[in-house]
């Protein structure tokens, strides 16, 4: 198995960025001598350089500036196990900031969610307890998934015991919109 496919952190670029080496002065070094800025993330919980400063636990919007200067992919792929796009990074940690900067410059907020112990920016926030990133996604036009609405994402919630979120959820599911909008509680051939 080579390196790559083992490690969170496979470059130089990506190794400057991991949450406790968080270096300005190395990140931009090694970009000025060409280090490429989007090598993909490792398969098992890995990250792309911009995927690494989303999700860091204190993340450096100066490096974050960088990164995008330099014309990172926003949109880069998870890796396959346990990855994250930088939206559902900063969406986990609840980095508000740092998901208005990536929405801004594109981030796909429907993006999918990794293969294997993946979540989509609202299954992640929702997951965590981040009322205000999961009420950003929708406003930014989060859409469920179209046989299961946000069932996960609910599910997800009730797990973590953040009802609140839960309950929004609910409310913008589209099946529970439609049977608002079209169903009248009262029609007794709804109830026998």
């Amino acid at each position: 198995m080579s390196s790559t496919n083992r490690h969170i952190s496979n470059t130089a670029l990506q190794a400057a960025i991991t949450p406790k080496k968080l270096c300005p002065n190395i990140v931009e070094f090694l970009l000025e001598n060409g280090a490429d800025i989007n090598a993909p993330a490792g398969a098992n919980f890995g990250r792309t350089a911009l995927q690494a400063a989303a999700s860091s636990v204190t993340p450096d919007l100066e490096i974050l500036d960088l990164l995008l200067r330099h014309h990172a992919d926003v949109n880069a792929p998870p890796a396959r196990k346990g990855g994250v796009t930088a939206l559902q990074g900063a969406a986990i940690h609840g980095h508000m900031e740092v998901a208005r900067i990536l929405l801004a410059h594109g981030a796909h907020v429907n993006a999918p969610a990794a293969p294997e112990e993946g979540r989509t920016a609202v299954e992640g926030a929702a997951e965590h307890g981040r009322w205000e990133m999961v009420r950003l996604l929708l406003s930014e036009g989060a859409m469920p998934d179209p046989v299961f609405g946000f069932s996960r994402a609910i599910k997800l919630a009730e797990e973590e015991l953040h009802l609140g979120i839960a309950k929004l959820l609910r409310k913008e599911n589209p099946c529970n919109r439609l049977l608002t909008d079209f169903c009248d509680p009262s029609d007794k051939h709804l109830h026998g």
